[in-house]
């Protein structure tokens, strides 16, 4: 589980990063609290669709594997992205730049 949570940790920084390098610095306090507050709402409706899926199907299996699956394209669409943002901040640019 802390290798789950570490995960969890690093992509939340990935998309804080994201998010800041998009935005004017005017904006920087205002959007991430609402990023904040749409993902506690990701949070509470993602973990509804967990327990139902583990209450169906009687374990964690199906649920992480689906989770598993859907989270690795992922991850590997965002690092070859032409605008990654933290390539982009390791340069010292903003998107858009």
């Amino acid at each position: 589980m802390g290798a789950v949570m570490a995960g969890v940790g690093a992509v939340s920084a990935i998309n804080a990063a994201t998010l800041v390098s998009r935005i004017p610095k005017s904006m920087v306090a205002v959007t991430t609290g609402i990023s904040a507050a749409a993902q506690s709402a990701t949070y509470i409706v993602a973990s509804a669709a967990i327990g139902r899926v583990v209450s169906g199907s009687g374990g964690y299996d199906v649920a992480l594997i689906s989770l598993t699956v859907w989270a690795i394209p992922g991850a590997l669409i965002w690092l070859v992205w032409p605008e990654n943002a933290l390539a982009l901040a390791a340069a010292g640019k903003r998107v858009g730049e």
